[in-house]
């Protein structure tokens, strides 16, 4: 149900900004928002677990390769559509494409502030052990 919400709200709310009809956003957001937190309650938890049963540079590593690679191809894939149909440019942030905390910024897809939470927890997780 919580990733249901968080759909449902992306959803709505890319609908309404760029179709110009939108469904009820602040419904959706409540429950986005509590669905937000439950999924990094879980995970949160399940890597806790997970480092203690690994090696913190295998921990590490996993991390990065299971984020980083899909992080870049959709970044670039989005780059790709916004030159081509001009809808918005940010213009080059590194601090944005390595995903660490270092201040406001602007995101290339919008949602990656998730990514920044949950690669600072990652790195803690490793420098703990």
């Amino acid at each position: 149900m919580a990733a249901l919400f968080v759909v449902l709200y992306h959803a709505s709310f890319y609908s309404s900004q760029y179709l110009g009809f939108g469904w009820q956003i602040n419904l959706f957001g409540d429950f986005a928002t509590i669905g937000v937190a439950i999924f990094f309650a879980i995970s949160g938890l399940l890597m806790a677990e997970l480092i203690q049963r690994s090696d913190p540079w295998q921990f590490l590593a996993h991390r990065i390769v299971r984020i980083y690679p899909t992080f870049l191809l959709a970044v670039a894939a989005w780059l790709s559509i916004d030159a081509f149909l001009g809808i918005h440019s940010i213009g080059f942030h590194l601090f944005s494409l390595m995903l660490i905390p270092a201040g406001q910024r602007d995101y290339y897809l919008g949602v990656e502030w998730t990514l920044v939470f949950e690669c600072a927890y990652y790195l803690g997780l490793f420098l703990s052990h």
